[in-house]
């Protein structure tokens, strides 16, 4: 096994998504015996790894073989794929991801999220969406379907807020009671999240494009049912794969249209289709930063191969050195 691991980052307050993910793989890594360490500067390593391609020069004189990199790009707006040369490995946290980069040999391993032990059970209320509140999450369509749910139903919106949804809110009427429909945070510490997790009864990622969809198994881990739109790429491979059809359809996916959303969230919070503690609990287990960083491994020490390998998760190795 490898001893030694360096998770190089740029200097400064990190907080994206993939920082997170990175900063929960180390631990993973730590938890099997792996000497595993994220830092800003250049340690005596293994293995040296960055946690998106477009820090690469963070590695500048590093072998090709100890070279890790993930693809952690906007594959869906991104109109230029840069060739990607010169990494031993290669990684991407979704098959909708790596399949960007046909050219290249790309293992998919979904990223890493710790749960909390143990979950107190209490009464929940709600939906939530947890990301950046920008129209390219789809917000826009999550507001949409509001106006078809009974008034009784409340949105609570966390993440920094890039743009105002103040005239659609207005719109279609939602905050036009006593009681606001739909309440803004900002951005969040993430113990304020987990106590939003906790006290919803669904989360809902409405982008119609997602590399990976971190919330949804975060607000798993919190025995939260998480809500999907189908055809969007990471949640997917997630929530299809966990009911039984990977690459297919769930309950848990929505067709991309206000009223099917809205059906959807009806289904959970009326107990329906929603997942049971248990339910939720076991979709997130498969994420725990242990179970991942031992996979990161076998990945990691395994050799080259020229076929697709299927895994417990939708981790296989695609690109130019498979058929």
């Amino acid at each position: 096994m490898v001893c030694r691991i360096a998770f190089l980052r740029r200097p400064g307050d990190q907080i994206a998504g993939r920082h997170i993910s990175t900063e929960q793989l180390v631990s993973g890594l730590r938890s099997i015996g792996v000497k595993a360490t994220y830092t800003s500067r250049m340690v005596r390593a293994d293995y040296y790894a960055v946690d998106c391609i477009d820090n690469l020069d963070l590695l500048p004189d590093v072998p090709e073989d100890q070279k890790i990199a993930w693809i952690r790009r906007d594959v869906y707006n991104l109109t230029e794929r840069f060739p990607v040369s010169g990494i031993g490995h290669l990684f991407a946290s979704s098959q909708f991801v790596a399949d960007a980069w046909p050219d290249n040999q790309v293992t998919v391993l979904p990223d890493p999220i710790a749960m909390p032990p143990w979950v107190p059970p209490r009464l929940r209320w709600g939906v939530l969406y947890v990301g950046r509140v920008c129209r390219r999450k789809g917000l826009s369509l999550l507001l949409n379907a509001f106006r078809f749910l009974h008034p009784r139903w409340s949105l609570t919106i966390a993440g920094p807020i890039l743009h105002d949804f103040s005239s659609l809110i207005e719109a279609n009427g939602l905050n036009k009671g006593a009681w606001p429909r739909v309440t803004f945070t900002g951005e969040l510490s993430p113990q304020a999240i987990a106590r939003l997790y906790w006290r919803s009864e669904c989360l809902v990622l409405p982008s119609q494009f997602e590399p990976f969809g971190r919330p949804l198994i975060e607000a798993a881990g919190w025995c939260c049912t998480p809500i999907a739109i189908k055809g969007s790429g990471g949640p997917d491979e997630i929530l299809g794969a966990y009911s039984g059809q990977p690459g297919g359809a769930s309950r848990l996916l929505a067709e991309h249209n206000p009223l099917a959303l809205a059906q959807a969230i009806k289904n959970v919070t009326t107990g329906t289709w929603g997942l049971s503690r248990l339910q939720c609990r076991q979709l997130a287990q498969r994420y725990q930063p242990s179970t991942i960083a031992q996979h990161f491994m076998e990945a990691l020490n395994a050799k080259p191969t020229n076929h697709r390998t299927g895994t417990e998760y939708p981790a296989t190795t695609t690109g130019a050195a498979t058929n």
